[in-house]
């Protein structure tokens, strides 16, 4: 099964639809991260492919430096999601290599590095 970490946490992407966000209704509930109550999405179907979705138009999601579809953004494996002031990495298993996060450090240069280019788009 696939997962989705954020620092040194990670939850396993079930086939079920996995709600994260800041709300006391989220799946996976951040906090301190500038998320919103439901952020994003992440369904998982029975053929192994997963997707990911904003939550509604006014939640950003930025994967791999492009904003995710409303419709959804498949995801494969060593993807970096980019939401609120925080990142998750989407993994096929706990063991997969990391990508590097070089670029996406905190703070304002973090936002204009990977945020910055998926803002124009939008």
């Amino acid at each position: 099964m696939p997962f989705l970490e954020h620092g040194t946490n990670s939850i396993e992407v079930t086939p079920d639809e996995l709600l994260v966000g800041s709300g006391a209704n989220a799946m996976w509930r951040v906090l301190n991260a500038d998320l919103a109550a439901r952020h994003f999405t992440v369904k998982l179907e029975r053929d192994g492919t997963a997707t990911i979705r904003p939550y509604s138009p006014t939640t950003i999601v930025v994967v791999n430096g492009a904003p995710a579809s409303q419709q959804g953004t498949r995801l494969t494996g060593g993807e970096v999601i980019a939401a609120g002031s925080t990142r998750f990495i989407y993994l096929q298993t706990l063991n997969a290599p990391r990508p590097s996060l070089e670029c996406c450090n905190w703070g304002r240069r973090w936002a204009r590095c990977c945020l910055g280019p998926a803002l124009r788009h939008l």
